[in-house]
Formats: structure tokens, sequence, C-alpha cells
């Protein structure tokens, strides 16, 4: 869960809570953690709705370099599938907060933000440049995510900083993505290395909230 100031933490869920429920989990392209939500769907003759709650996230990356009147975008996503295309709505509250907490409703609203995209399959588009890196780097990036999980796992509350010394964490996992000598490690050996360069940007917090 995004706690807000660049802060993350672990949220236990009853069964009553995750009961008939799907996890929305979005990650960064570098697979480290936006933001989660719980939601669950419901089926029509015509059409499949998923529905979430509401869920914290940072500044989307179009405002997080130019805006600072504002911590929190509190938002709910839908996604509607139909035979012939499916669309993800998300409406969401600009918040501010005075403290990195996950009480969705403490904070000032100053403005609403509603979205909608539509998407349809793509025919005949020659995909092979993808799937040729997917299949060079899948245990790459396998490795990342596990290093990922241990890390969340492991602290209760942690911040994360995508910048440190200068550098941003995406470059560093790209730039090592394309090391074939990295490529060519071991699990072991390489996940050692990624949580050096992972560590280099999360620190530990207090335990509870």
């Amino acid at each position: 869960t995004y706690l807000g100031k660049n802060k993350w933490s672990n949220q236990n869920l009853t069964p009553a809570q995750t009961k008939g429920k799907w996890v929305w989990h979005v990650y960064q392209v570098d697979d480290s953690p936006r933001y989660c939500g719980v939601g669950e769907w419901d089926h029509f003759e015509s059409a499949s709705v998923f529905a979430t709650g509401y869920m914290q996230r940072p500044l989307p990356r179009r405002e997080r370099t130019v805006r600072n009147d504002y911590d929190i975008l509190l938002g709910q996503d839908n996604i509607i599938t139909t035979p012939h295309t499916w669309y993800h709505e998300q409406k969401s509250f600009k918040q501010i907060k005075k403290h990195a907490t996950p009480d969705i409703r403490e904070g000032q609203f100053i403005s609403r933000e509603i979205g909608h995209n539509t998407y349809s399959r793509i025919k005949n588009y020659d995909f092979q440049a993808g799937e040729d890196y997917w299949k060079k780097t899948k245990p790459f990036w396998k490795d990342v995510r596990e290093v990922w999980s241990s890390i969340i796992s492991t602290n209760g509350i942690f911040g994360f900083e995508k910048k440190n010394n200068g550098e941003y964490l995406f470059s560093k996992l790209f730039e090592q993505a394309e090391n074939e000598e990295i490529l060519n490690l071991g699990t072991k050996e390489r996940k050692s290395i990624l949580r050096q360069t992972i560590s280099k940007f999360v620190f530990p917090l207090e335990s509870k909230i």
C-alpha cells in the first residue's frame, strides 16, 4: 500500500476482505512497487466489469516533475471487457496529506481527475523485437521481482527513492539487463548483485503503522 511521502507498507487482509476478490498490482517499468488495491468482477451478458476500492497512488509521472501541490492520487479503477475491446476508467481525487498513512479519509481534496482509455487488439504487427528481448532477459527480471518480494515482505514499512546519487533505479537495472556477464550468472549470484543495487534506493522504517 502506498502511504505517501515515498513510503509503502504491507497490510494484512482478513478472509472476509478477500473472499471473491482479486488484487490489483501496479508496478514501475523496473518492477519497483507503485500502488495496490483490491476489487471484484461483475459479469453481464455482453461485458464483464472489474471495480477496485480506493487506492492511494504516487503522483502520475506526467505531474511528478511539475507539481508539488498535492501528495496522493486517491483513485478507483474499472476494467470493462467486451468481445471486441476493453476499457480502463480511472476516477481519482488529488489529495493533500500531512502524514504518510494508510487512512484514505485523511487529507484534503483539491481537484478531481477522470480518465478513460480504450484498447483494441492489434493484428498483423511484428512483435519480434519485444519477444527477443523478453526471451533474453526473462530470468533477469524474474530475479528482480523476487528480490523486491523479499525486500517488501521483510520490511513492514519502507521508504523508496527512485533516484540515488543522481542515478535512477530503472536506469541501473536496464543497464544490468543488457550486461551479458550478469545475464549469464546463476540466479543466486545475480540476486546478490540485484539486492545490492536495489538496496541503495530502499530504506527500512518502523515495522508498524
